[in-house]
């Protein structure tokens, strides 16, 4: 095979994974489906050895873990943390630390041979060499998660290569740029719910049965046309079909609170 054979089989490739990340990211709004699927089709399209999302927790100002996806037991790497890996955390705004939380304060792109410079100060001491040495990773890469201009989260990557090819790490930043757009639609759904939260009361049931309060809600062009999407050739608006994912959240809601008691 050829160089410039070999150039297009690759090239192919990384388009196909392009569009699955894509296929499999659309329509998800729950943020922790949506990072465990974004972590999974990353691992397998991209053959990595591991894969982890953070998000930024603008609340408490705190960098979270979300998900990963690893090619050995989860159990194992939560065995040497100490602790589930969800339960992975730092402050926002430290500097001199590590790789992953420079990316999520600067937006910077870091890559290193070492998995320690991406862990330390976080897990304790040599986890990172622990880890790097059962994963049989040499390279590794954090890189930041954007919504609309923002910094929201980190896309951490850890590879068996020994180095991050230019033309790997420009395929991740088209992912994450893909990661950027769908956890915009995740972050607009988080917000309606809040909203529709708020306006409930005590007893949790709507302060006017018929839909009679009018609000605006601003929304970007992606859920603009994902909405079109949802609603194009039905009798139901946009409005209805919005109010419609509403009832059913707060139903789910109510349900798995009287599976909990």
């Amino acid at each position: 095979m050829t160089a410039l054979s070999e150039n297009n089989t690759l090239a192919k490739n990384y388009s196909n994974a392009v569009e699955k990340v894509n296929s499999f990211l659309m329509g998800k709004f729950d943020f922790q489906e949506f990072a465990k699927n974004a972590t999974e089709v990353v691992l397998k399209e991209l053959n990595l050895a591991a894969v982890a999302i953070f998000r930024i927790d603008h609340d408490s100002g705190e960098l979270k873990s979300y998900a990963y996806s690893v090619n050995i037991p989860v159990k194992t790497i939560n065995r040497i943390l100490g602790m589930p890996f969800t339960k992975v955390k730092a402050p926002l705004g430290r500097k001199n630390t590590n790789f992953t939380e420079d990316t999520a304060n600067s937006g910077q792109i870091h890559t290193s041979e070492s998995l320690e410079d991406f862990s330390r100060y976080v897990v304790k001491k040599n986890i990172g060499t622990t880890l790097q040495r059962i994963l049989k990773t040499r390279s590794h890469i954090s890189l930041p998660i954007k919504v609309r201009g923002g910094i929201e989260g980190v896309l951490f990557c850890a590879s068996s290569e020994a180095t991050m090819t230019e033309t790997k790490i420009s395929l991740l930043k088209t992912i994450t740029t893909q990661l950027g757009l769908s956890m915009a639609n995740v972050m607009a759904h988080e917000r309606i719910i809040k909203q529709y939260e708020k306006s409930l009361d005590d007893k949790d049931t709507p302060k006017k049965k018929k839909a009679s309060i009018k609000f605006t809600l601003r929304i970007n062009e992606d859920i603009e046309q994902y909405l079109f999407f949802k609603t194009h050739n039905t009798k139901m608006s946009k409005a209805e079909f919005v109010r419609d994912l509403l009832q059913k959240k707060k139903n789910q809601e109510k349900d798995a609170t009287r599976t909990e008691r």
